[in-house]
């Protein structure tokens, strides 16, 4: 996938995010997890995590908690630190 389509789904990632509507949320992020190719998952959810971290803390937290509800712990804080490392190299 090419830089601006990444863009694209980020920006209206980003959109339906700040809605707060976490049905809506948990749909999109569910679809996310569906692709086969999890480091384009990791790149797309870093470059939105970057952005919210940039405009609205706490929203960020807020999509990090629905975006991650259904895993333990463990493998929250283990996806959230890939994804902080995914991030670092955009």
């Amino acid at each position: 996938m090419d830089t601006s389509a990444i863009d694209t789904l980020t920006a209206k990632l980003i959109h339906i995010i700040k809605t707060r509507d976490p049905d809506k949320v948990r749909f999109w992020a569910d679809q996310l997890d569906r692709q086969k190719n999890q480091f384009l998952v990791a790149q797309i959810i870093a470059r939105v995590d970057r952005s919210l971290q940039k405009t609205d803390r706490e929203l960020r937290g807020w999509f990090r908690d629905i975006y991650c509800a259904n895993y333990s712990p463990e493998l929250k804080k283990l996806w959230l630190d890939f994804v902080d490392l995914c991030g670092l190299s955009l």
